[in-house]
């Protein structure tokens, strides 16, 4: 293993530590987690470790994410909803206030910093293509509002969210 390597699995691992040990409400979720995928998947061991950092970075994650959304809403910068997807949202460019994309991105950034003192990146992700549920579910999502079949998760997102 190259050393660059071991040190940066070294130092993941002392993070890792300290967060388990001074942390206790993300370690409590950590271990009954971390458990429940041992048990799940027939593990032989469970990582503790790991499944506390990923809960805290996720919890992170979340605060950023909503933050972000409120301070779209009370400043009124969209015209419509948002919509929380896995690691970010979406909004619709004609839901925008404005077309100033990397101008909107600094001052959610700044935002971000100010508030909540994590340093971030945003970036626009294209969604060139939907996911696909009834591969998955082996059928089509029902939507319940009226009963029509939704063929995946962006149509059930435009039908939802844009009517």
């Amino acid at each position: 293993m190259p050393s660059t390597v071991r040190k940066y699995k070294q130092e993941v691992l002392t993070i890792q530590n300290y967060i388990f040990n001074n942390e206790l409400e993300y370690k409590k979720l950590g271990i009954a987690n971390a458990k429940k995928k041992q048990l799940t998947n027939n593990y032989n061991t469970s990582n503790e470790l790991g499944s506390t950092m990923n809960i805290m970075l996720c919890d992170i994650e979340n605060n950023i994410l909503l933050e972000m959304v409120n301070y779209l809403n009370n400043n009124d910068l969209v015209k419509n909803k948002i919509v929380l997807v896995f690691d970010g949202f979406i909004i619709l460019k004609e839901n925008l206030k404005t077309t100033d994309i990397n101008n909107l991105f600094v001052e959610l950034e700044q935002h971000i910093l100010i508030e909540l003192e994590y340093k971030i990146k945003l970036v626009v992700k294209p969604m060139l293509q939907g996911f696909d549920t009834s591969v998955v579910f082996n059928k089509p999502i029902q939507n319940n509002i009226n009963n029509n079949i939704i063929k995946d998760d962006n149509e059930a997102a435009i039908k939802y969210y844009c009517n």
